[in-house]
């Protein structure tokens, strides 16, 4: 079994983003930590990002593997996985992750749905 590794949350960055650019913390939890081998990560995307573009761009970064756990097929989430932002589970791929936000960090939650999603 692949346990993940914890990693320190870089609060430095949420500071220091360039404008028109979003740092975008991602927290995830159970099988999906064990297929990417950490708990969290930060991206740094464009301001008017989606959540398309965050899963899209995790799924550069982890391969197949991560992507066939949270897409059922490249333009639709898979029914057992959920992605929350702000607190907040997400159904529309489509929406920004930061609509009208001035803070630079939005945190997004990975979960499979039998992990309570």
């Amino acid at each position: 079994m692949t346990l993940c590794n914890p990693s320190p949350i870089d609060n430095t960055a949420a500071g220091w983003t360039v404008r028109g650019e979003l740092d975008v913390r991602i927290f995830m939890f159970g099988i999906i930590c064990q297929v990417t081998g950490e708990r969290q990560t930060t991206l740094r995307l464009r301001q008017d990002a989606t959540v398309r573009d965050v899963v899209s761009a995790l799924g550069d970064r982890y391969g197949a593997a991560f992507l066939g756990l949270v897409m059922r097929t490249a333009s639709r989430k898979a029914s057992h996985s959920a992605i929350a932002v702000d607190g907040y589970i997400v159904q529309d791929l489509d929406q920004p992750v930061a609509p009208a936000r001035t803070a630079a960090t939005v945190e997004i939650i990975l979960l499979t749905g039998h992990e309570g999603g």
